[in-house]
């Protein structure tokens, strides 16, 4: 179960990443 659950960290993390990433680039462009 603790391998799973970092998993899903890792993954929420790295979308919530992706998604902060964009928006600066988006709040850059503007």
């Amino acid at each position: 179960m603790d391998f799973v659950d970092d998993c899903t960290i890792l993954f929420n993390f790295s979308f919530y990443s992706a998604w902060s990433h964009l928006l600066i680039a988006l709040s850059r462009l503007s």
